[in-house]
């Protein structure tokens, strides 16, 4: 029918009557023109469709606002609080309460403008007190998004007496962080000495970093760490000196009861040495001292009776 009525030509010199009358269609057919449908003619239909469908609207219905008989009325704690600034720390009678805190971009002064992070703690006194520390300059961290990230070791020091498993860090990237926040800058530097800071630091992102960062901490398993132990081409010393670095981060993890176990304590690593030293006779190091200006001679004789390192021989000079 819709094709044989789209066939009739009204500018045709045949009537419209006749071109119905060859079709086969009704002349009143031939006559009629599409009409759109109504606005309102299209919103019956479309209710008729909801109800078939079953679809209704959340609204206010009878005796909504009645509790159920055995419904608990919890009171409002936060009545008597004035909020007035977000990120506000809420104390609390008894328990703890995560607290994100927040990072903000800082002038100052004489620099870059700086990226601070922003927390409160509990004192001795059981006040909650404002704190804040700097994350880094603009140049270092572009956005606040990577400020926040960069700020997850304070966060979880912020943080420290929360349930483990909501405060403590998540991956061994954040486990580090927070390790060298607490062991190897800020107030706690005097438990080590400039050369093992500095040595640890190298470990951690020559060798730690770039294989376990990425690892959950429950992912790091004693025969893994193994493994990898005997793959590096390195003395048995500096192998030594990697699992015994891991080792202190677990342990530093137990320590803030985020972890009950260290799993680095089952891995198996030996420091002996490869090679036998070759000891110089008394001899050979007469012949070698005769070979020596004024100036290696002194450090040589040095080293023989102290038997100091190159690089603190160097530092001597």
């Amino acid at each position: 029918m819709v094709e044989r009525k789209a066939m009739i030509d009204r500018e045709h010199k045949l009537s419209i009557k006749l071109q119905a009358k060859v079709l086969g269609i009704g002349r009143g057919t031939a006559y009629s023109k599409p009409r759109p449908v109504s606005r309102k003619d299209l919103l019956r239909h479309v209710s008729i469709l909801i109800k078939k469908m079953g679809i209704e609207t959340i609204d206010r219905r009878p005796n909504m606002s009645k509790p159920a008989p055995r419904h608990r009325i919890d009171p409002y704690w936060l009545s008597n609080l004035a909020v007035k600034r977000p990120n506000q720390y809420i104390p609390m009678a008894r328990g703890f309460v995560y607290q994100q805190g927040s990072v903000q971009r800082e002038k100052r002064r004489s620099g870059l403008d700086v990226w601070i992070y922003r927390w409160y703690e509990t004192g001795t006194d059981g006040k909650s007190k404002y704190r804040k520390a700097i994350v880094g300059t603009v140049v270092t961290l572009a956005n606040q998004a990577s400020a926040l990230k960069a700020a997850q070791a304070l966060r979880i020091d912020a943080n420290h007496e929360a349930p483990h498993t909501e405060g403590g860090p998540k991956t061994v990237a954040e486990l580090i962080s927070h390790y060298r926040l607490k062991e190897l800058a800020g107030e706690q530097q005097g438990r080590k000495a400039f050369s093992t800071r500095a040595a640890y630091e190298c470990y951690l992102k020559a060798w730690v970093l770039p294989r376990w960062g990425t690892y959950r901490v429950d992912q790091v398993k004693p025969v893994a760490v193994e493994a990898w132990l005997d793959g590096i081409k390195r003395a048995n010393g500096t192998k030594a000196k990697i699992r015994n670095l891991m080792s202190a981060v677990f342990q530093h993890a137990m320590r803030y009861e985020w972890m009950d176990r260290n799993p680095i304590q089952l891995v198996r690593q030996s420091a002996k040495r490869e090679k036998v030293p070759d000891v110089l006779e008394l001899a050979e190091l007469q012949l070698i001292l005769t070979k020596l200006a004024v100036r290696e001679r002194t450090l040589a004789l040095l080293d023989a009776a102290t038997g100091l390192r190159v690089s603190e021989l160097l530092e001597r000079c």
